[in-house]
Protein backbone atom coordinates (compact mmCIF):
# COMPACT_ATOMS: atom_id res chain seq x y z
CA UNK A 1 0.00 0.00 0.00
CA UNK A 2 1.32 3.35 -1.02
CA UNK A 3 -1.50 5.36 0.52
CA UNK A 4 -4.30 4.71 2.96
CA UNK A 5 -6.18 2.90 0.17
CA UNK A 6 -5.37 -0.48 -1.30
CA UNK A 7 -3.88 -0.14 -4.79
CA UNK A 8 -5.69 -3.32 -5.81
CA UNK A 9 -9.06 -1.69 -5.31
CA UNK A 10 -8.59 0.69 -8.24
CA UNK A 11 -8.39 -0.46 -11.86
CA UNK A 12 -5.62 1.97 -12.70
CA UNK A 13 -2.12 1.72 -14.00
CA UNK A 14 -0.78 0.12 -10.82
CA UNK A 15 -3.32 -2.67 -11.17
CA UNK A 16 -2.32 -3.17 -14.82
CA UNK A 17 1.32 -3.43 -13.79
CA UNK A 18 0.42 -5.99 -11.11
CA UNK A 19 -1.55 -7.98 -13.69
CA UNK A 20 1.41 -7.91 -16.09
CA UNK A 21 3.75 -9.12 -13.38
CA UNK A 22 1.34 -11.96 -12.52
CA UNK A 23 1.19 -12.99 -16.18
CA UNK A 24 4.98 -12.83 -16.41
CA UNK A 25 5.44 -14.96 -13.29
CA UNK A 26 3.07 -17.65 -14.49
CA UNK A 27 1.67 -18.57 -17.84
CA UNK A 28 -0.31 -16.32 -20.12
CA UNK A 29 -3.92 -17.53 -20.04
CA UNK A 30 -7.00 -16.39 -21.93
CA UNK A 31 -8.57 -15.29 -18.65
CA UNK A 32 -5.46 -13.37 -17.57
CA UNK A 33 -5.22 -11.62 -20.92
CA UNK A 34 -8.93 -10.73 -20.79
CA UNK A 35 -8.47 -9.21 -17.33
CA UNK A 36 -5.47 -7.21 -18.51
CA UNK A 37 -7.24 -5.93 -21.62
CA UNK A 38 -10.26 -4.96 -19.49
CA UNK A 39 -8.16 -2.59 -17.37
CA UNK A 40 -9.40 0.99 -18.03
CA UNK A 41 -5.95 2.56 -17.61
CA UNK A 42 -4.38 0.18 -20.12
CA UNK A 43 -7.30 0.70 -22.51
CA UNK A 44 -6.86 4.46 -22.33
CA UNK A 45 -3.11 4.28 -22.88
CA UNK A 46 -3.55 1.93 -25.85
CA UNK A 47 -6.54 3.75 -27.37
CA UNK A 48 -8.82 0.75 -26.89
CA UNK A 49 -12.50 0.91 -26.03
CA UNK A 50 -14.38 -1.59 -23.89
CA UNK A 51 -15.79 -2.95 -27.15
CA UNK A 52 -12.27 -3.38 -28.56
CA UNK A 53 -11.21 -5.26 -25.46
CA UNK A 54 -14.24 -7.55 -25.66
CA UNK A 55 -13.81 -8.05 -29.41
CA UNK A 56 -10.11 -8.93 -29.03
CA UNK A 57 -10.94 -11.49 -26.36
CA UNK A 58 -13.75 -13.00 -28.44
CA UNK A 59 -11.63 -13.15 -31.60
CA UNK A 60 -8.81 -14.85 -29.68
CA UNK A 61 -11.25 -17.39 -28.23
CA UNK A 62 -12.79 -18.10 -31.66
CA UNK A 63 -9.36 -18.48 -33.23
CA UNK A 64 -8.28 -20.98 -30.57
CA UNK A 65 -6.23 -19.14 -27.94
CA UNK A 66 -6.10 -21.06 -24.66
CA UNK A 67 -2.81 -20.31 -22.95
CA UNK A 68 0.82 -19.54 -23.60
CA UNK A 69 2.60 -16.81 -25.47
CA UNK A 70 4.39 -19.13 -27.89
CA UNK A 71 5.79 -22.65 -28.34
CA UNK A 72 8.51 -22.04 -25.74
CA UNK A 73 5.94 -21.42 -23.02
CA UNK A 74 3.97 -24.47 -24.22
CA UNK A 75 6.98 -26.84 -24.16
CA UNK A 76 7.32 -26.95 -27.94
CA UNK A 77 3.61 -27.09 -28.85
CA UNK A 78 2.69 -23.81 -30.55
CA UNK A 79 -0.96 -24.68 -31.15
CA UNK A 80 -3.43 -22.58 -29.11
CA UNK A 81 -0.74 -20.05 -28.09
CA UNK A 82 -1.18 -16.30 -28.55
CA UNK A 83 1.38 -16.11 -31.36
CA UNK A 84 -0.24 -19.08 -33.11
CA UNK A 85 -3.57 -17.21 -33.07
CA UNK A 86 -1.95 -14.03 -34.35
CA UNK A 87 -0.42 -16.05 -37.20
CA UNK A 88 -3.90 -17.41 -37.97
CA UNK A 89 -5.25 -13.85 -38.07
CA UNK A 90 -2.57 -12.71 -40.53
CA UNK A 91 -3.07 -15.76 -42.73
CA UNK A 92 -6.81 -15.10 -42.73
CA UNK A 93 -6.21 -11.63 -44.14
CA UNK A 94 -3.93 -12.71 -46.98
CA UNK A 95 -5.14 -16.18 -47.97
CA UNK A 96 -8.44 -17.01 -49.63
CA UNK A 97 -11.12 -18.76 -47.64
CA UNK A 98 -10.95 -22.38 -48.81
CA UNK A 99 -11.70 -25.58 -46.93
CA UNK A 100 -8.55 -27.48 -46.05
CA UNK A 101 -6.19 -24.60 -46.81
CA UNK A 102 -3.28 -24.71 -44.35
CA UNK A 103 -0.03 -22.74 -44.44
CA UNK A 104 2.88 -24.02 -42.40
CA UNK A 105 0.56 -26.20 -40.35
CA UNK A 106 -1.67 -23.24 -39.45
CA UNK A 107 -5.21 -22.78 -40.76
CA UNK A 108 -6.16 -19.18 -41.62
CA UNK A 109 -8.76 -17.50 -39.40
CA UNK A 110 -11.40 -15.71 -41.48
CA UNK A 111 -14.23 -14.97 -39.05
CA UNK A 112 -15.20 -11.33 -38.59
CA UNK A 113 -11.72 -9.84 -38.46
CA UNK A 114 -11.04 -6.75 -40.55
CA UNK A 115 -7.67 -5.29 -41.52
CA UNK A 116 -8.63 -2.16 -39.54
CA UNK A 117 -9.21 -4.18 -36.37
CA UNK A 118 -5.96 -6.04 -36.82
CA UNK A 119 -4.08 -2.77 -37.35
CA UNK A 120 -5.52 -1.44 -34.07
CA UNK A 121 -5.11 -4.61 -32.01
CA UNK A 122 -1.79 -5.97 -33.29
CA UNK A 123 0.52 -3.45 -31.55
CA UNK A 124 -1.18 -4.05 -28.21
CA UNK A 125 -1.00 -7.83 -28.45
CA UNK A 126 2.51 -7.78 -29.91
CA UNK A 127 3.79 -5.78 -26.92
CA UNK A 128 2.66 -8.58 -24.64
CA UNK A 129 5.60 -10.57 -25.98
CA UNK A 130 7.72 -8.30 -23.82
CA UNK A 131 6.34 -9.97 -20.68
CA UNK A 132 8.56 -12.95 -21.46
CA UNK A 133 11.54 -10.74 -20.60
CA UNK A 134 10.01 -9.81 -17.25
CA UNK A 135 9.92 -13.38 -16.04
CA UNK A 136 12.22 -14.48 -13.29
CA UNK A 137 10.86 -18.00 -12.91
CA UNK A 138 11.57 -19.22 -16.44
CA UNK A 139 15.00 -20.44 -17.50
CA UNK A 140 16.81 -18.10 -19.87
CA UNK A 141 19.26 -19.51 -22.43
CA UNK A 142 22.85 -18.65 -21.53
CA UNK A 143 23.55 -16.93 -24.85
CA UNK A 144 20.41 -14.77 -24.80
CA UNK A 145 21.18 -11.14 -23.87
CA UNK A 146 18.93 -9.78 -21.14
CA UNK A 147 17.18 -6.48 -21.75
CA UNK A 148 17.17 -3.73 -19.17
CA UNK A 149 13.91 -4.59 -17.40
CA UNK A 150 13.18 -1.05 -16.23
CA UNK A 151 13.37 0.17 -19.84
CA UNK A 152 10.92 -2.54 -20.98
CA UNK A 153 7.99 -1.47 -18.77
CA UNK A 154 7.28 1.80 -20.66
CA UNK A 155 7.22 -0.16 -23.93
CA UNK A 156 4.33 -2.26 -22.67
CA UNK A 157 2.20 0.75 -21.80
CA UNK A 158 3.05 3.03 -24.72
CA UNK A 159 0.70 3.41 -27.63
Amino acid sequence: RLTDRSQQSSPGLSMALLQLLELAAGRLTATGLDQLLSNPALQTMQGLSDDDSRDITQALQRSGFRWGLDRHERQGDEEHSLLWCLDRWLLGLVLPQRNGLVAGGIAPFHQELSPEQLACWWPVLNRLGIINFLTILRPIPAKMPLPNKSSMIPLIFQK
